[in-house]
């Protein structure tokens, strides 16, 4: 689900007192004026009709700034009551009146608007890049304080879209250059930022001290709002540090400032929840319930009907835990029913993620009391309506902590989970590999709805291109029905209208998937950026290589169920190792993974602990993720990436038998592939390599890349190497051969650039880069072999998503590297993969023997070194 933001805040007090009759305004430019102060007091449902009366008249007369005035205020307006489709088309008429009539200031507000209209749809790219259009025009005339106040939008939209790092430099950035104005409204609220990232990084006693100062600038009587939500925060951190009751004291400080103020009732509703949640930790139970209800009253009053509906089931939640073991079983029948309200009253507001997660809970009640059946069915809800619920509309602040306290993440790949392990459960592993493929294909959909893709063929484009455009119009329909339907201060007399919406767009998007099918079964390797309930896996076995056996990993709450499919056959193993204990596993892995005191080649005496440990996770992973398929005799092994592992390197574990310890890559090949329905996709492949061409060090400052790439032509000496101002992008883009080879640094997914970029250079000087989107790859024709060297110091920036939209362009084999650890190891892989390439293998098999070579080579012979090459795709 993508998360939206604060230019709507969800809950709007109306003003039902009418100072004046607005039926009886004659002149437009007092109905501008009224509309304005109407949309003020946020009273958007008296404002419209004064404004688009205005409008209309204004139409009729010269082009005049009333007029543009009136266009820019309506604009407001109809974001404020979620009607985005709407905006959208008024905001590309203000700006060409505010072209024609030079007003650069106004201009600038509708880039601004244009920012929180995409902010409020989730769409992040369009939103942050709207607000720098917005700081450019008033940084170019002089309008600091507007300058100001766009880049703290644009960094509390980047902070409440997970996007912590960037969050973090806008706001350090925000810091500097407010210390030249006397503004202590941005400082305290840009300190309440820095204040929440520190806390989302775990350092408690920074975050405590920028929140104190934040505190300090917030004047009592201006800015209750401000305060309260300083307070929260200072919650939150509390929380953290398991001081519950003081969590509970800022919480309740933040009510009474909000309350004295008699502003802001829904921040009060959310304040309240917390003083509930935590009460729930303590084991409070009948505390808790009190808070819940006494939230959930308000938004009742206030028309929340998304944040009544989850505090509700959080009072379900309270008042089963309170309960004696005998109450309990006794409660079984009422608590099912109560979890079927609850999904028909989120059903009923158009939220299909409260809906979904009541039929989840509804499962896992069913789990738990043996009725499996009807378990399995609770949970096939859930993965139903989850297709719908990416496009509900949310406002982070005030609702996602409900989310986030049921523990829902934005894939709500537990929900898929659930029903693959119960399918499982009743012997039904074909229908339980559907499952998680469908999530995946989903999760994939997800990343990729926002990216702009290239699409090559031509036979496809147009219609592909209008696919994703009518996917978008659809996704703007949906967000706006979700907001009315969520909130009915906002529907006014559009009730019934706004009623019949969701099953008008369900009937439009099962219209839409049937068009998006054909064009996927056209072309197969497209699915991932369509959402399809198709999923490929009919005849998926004839494509998996003779001697390959493909893992599927399914994780429950209890233990890790093991698919393993051949081209003849499909098992199913456990390893009795639950969800949450296998993640945790895996996190410590990877951690030690990368910590300089295990991979260091001189340890000392305080290290051993360290290294002892990773030693111990290493084969302790190995028994519950590889043994159980020990008795496959199958020489290849192929995972299907699972996100909930990451970036995890099956092939480095080792396997320790009575004295004997072997890494999982010395005893076969292990590859990688992005889904089950990827080993269908149409690839480019060749029966032998012969022409190799590269690119690298753009900047001319990595001189060891070059020596690195230049090396190639001793194993294929007509390999074309390009290097310094050869690597720009017209270059890459026109470049053809059997492998391509790029070797610089990539850069981690941004706003802007939601899979990351490639640095190149510009082409015209030396020493000179530019950051160029990673999707753009797909503009070239497919090699069959695409090799990523990632020289980056972070080298966190390529994943399965990279070597997915190369595969899904056309290549057959990537190689790529998941973390940078060293310059050695990354030539002697280099070296190493082109003399077994040189040599007739396969780029598979010279990518196993590259590893080989590199364990037993001293300077990289740890799994720091070697073990973040990956190859995705098979042999």
């Amino acid at each position: 689900m993508k998360k939206t933001l604060f230019p709507l805040p969800l809950i709007l007090t109306l003003l039902v007192s009418c100072d004046f009759d607005e039926r009886t305004i004659t002149d437009p430019a007092e109905m501008v004026e009224k509309g304005i102060n109407l949309a003020n007091r946020r009273s958007y449902l008296r404002s419209k009709p004064l404004l688009e009366k205005a409008v209309r008249l204004l139409d009729e007369q010269p082009t005049s700034t009333l007029q543009l005035e009136a266009y820019s205020s309506l604009v407001g307006t109809q974001i404020g009551l979620g009607e985005f489709s709407s905006a959208v088309g008024r905001i590309e008429a203000a700006r060409k009146l505010a072209k024609k009539l030079a007003d650069f200031r106004a201009e600038a507000g509708l880039a601004v608007a244009e920012g929180d209209l995409f902010a409020a749809v989730g769409d992040l790219s369009k939103s942050i890049s709207a607000y720098a259009t917005a700081k450019q025009l008033s940084a170019t005339f002089g309008d600091h304080d507007r300058a100001l106040n766009v880049d703290l939008r644009a960094a509390r939209t980047l902070l409440w879209n997970g996007r912590v790092l960037e969050a973090d430099e806008a706001y350090q950035s925000l810091l500097q250059s407010e210390q030249s104005n006397n503004t202590p409204a941005i400082r305290a609220e840009t300190l309440l930022g820095v204040g929440r990232v520190f806390r989302l990084r775990n350092q408690l006693v920074e975050s405590t001290n920028s929140l104190a100062q934040a505190l300090e600038r917030a004047d009592p009587s201006d800015q209750p709002i401000l305060r309260s939500r300083i307070l929260h925060e200072l919650g939150l951190v509390q929380l953290s540090r398991q001081a519950v009751t003081v969590a509970i004291e800022h919480y309740r400080d933040g009510v009474n400032v909000l309350r004295r103020a008699r502003e802001r009732r829904d921040y009060e509703v959310l304040l309240l929840f917390r003083i509930g949640e935590a009460y729930t930790r303590l084991g409070r139970s009948g505390d808790a319930q009190k808070y819940f209800t006494d939230a959930m009253d308000i938004a009742k009053i206030l028309g929340d009907r998304v944040a009544e509906n989850y505090l509700l089931l959080w009072i379900v939640k309270a008042n089963y835990a309170s309960m004696t073991p005998v109450q309990r079983k006794q409660s079984i029948p009422r608590l099912l029913q109560s979890y079927e309200q609850i999904a028909k009253h989120f059903q009923e507001c158009g939220h299909r993620t409260g809906e979904g997660l009541a039929y989840y809970e509804f499962g896992v009640a069913l789990q738990q009391a043996g009725e499996l059946e009807r378990a399995r069915d609770a949970f096939q809800n859930a993965v139903r309506v989850q297709a719908l619920s990416r496009w509900d509309f949310l406002d982070v602040e005030l609702h996602q902590p409900y989310l986030e306290s049921f523990g829902v993440t934005e894939t709500k790949q537990e929900w898929f989970d659930a029903l693959a392990n119960s399918l499982i459960v009743l012997n039904r592993p074909v229908e339980a590999l559907r499952v998680v493929e469908l999530a995946r294909l989903r999760s994939q959909n997800a990343r990729l709805e926002n990216v702009e893709i290239q699409f090559r063929h031509p036979q496809l484009k147009s219609r592909a291109n209008d696919l994703r455009a009518e996917l978008y119009s659809l996704r703007l329909r949906a967000k706006e029905s979700s907001a009315k339907l969520g909130n009915q201060m906002l529907r006014g007399g559009e009730s019934d209208a706004a009623h019949t919406q969701p099953r008008f767009l369900e009937i439009a998007l099962g219209g839409f998937r049937q068009t998006a099918e054909a064009v996927i079964a056209q072309h197969l390797n497209y699915a991932p950026l369509f959402p399809t309930d198709q999923v490929p896996l009919n005849d998926v076995q004839q494509f998996i290589p003779r001697g390959a056996v493909v893992v599927e990993y399914i994780l429950a709450h209890d233990r890790l169920a093991i698919i393993a499919i051949t081209r003849s056959q499909m098992i199913v193993k456990f390893s009795s190792v639950g969800r949450d204990s296998l993640l945790r596993l895996v996190h410590s892995y990877q951690q030690l993974l990368n910590d300089p005191s295990v991979f260091a080649a001189e340890a000392n005496a305080a290290d051993v602990p360290a290294m002892t440990r990773f030693s111990i996770l290493s084969t302790t992973l190995y028994d519950a993720l590889i043994r159980p398929l020990d008795e496959l005799h199958e020489k290849n092994l192929v995972v299907v990436a699972n996100e909930a592992f990451g970036s995890f390197p099956f092939h480095a574990l080792e396997r320790q038998d009575r004295n004997t310890v072997r890494y999982v890559i010395e005893a076969r090949s292990v590859d990688y592939i992005s889904s089950l329905a990827s080993l269908k996709f149409r690839t480019t492949t060749t029966s032998r390599i012969r022409d190799i061409v590269a690119f690298g060090n753009p900047t001319g400052k990595q001189w060891s890349v070059d020596y690195e790439l230049r090396d190639v032509r001793s194993f294929f000496k007509n390999a074309r190497i390009n290097i310094g101002l050869e690597t720009s992008w017209n270059n890459v883009r026109s470049a053809t051969g059997d492998v391509l080879q790029i070797s610089t640094e990539f850069t981690e997914p941004k706003a802007t650039t939601p899979l990351g970029g490639i640095n190149l250079s510009n082409g015209l000087m030396v020493e000179e880069s530019e950051t160029v989107p990673f999707e753009k790859l797909m503009e070239q024709t497919p090699s069959a072999v695409v090799v990523l060297s990632n020289q980056s110091s972070q080298g966190l920036a390529l994943q399965s998503i990279h070597a997915l939209v190369i595969r899904m362009n056309g290549t057959a084999d990537v190689f790529l590297n998941c973390w940078s650890a060293d310059r050695k190891s990354a030539k002697f892989f280099s070296e190493f993969f082109y003399t077994h390439l040189s040599n007739g293998l396969a780029p598979g098999d010279a990518y196993r023997q590259a590893l080989i070579n590199l364990l037993h080579t001293r300077e990289v012979s740890h799994p720091h070194s070697w073990a973040q090459f990956f190859h995705f795709g098979i042999g």
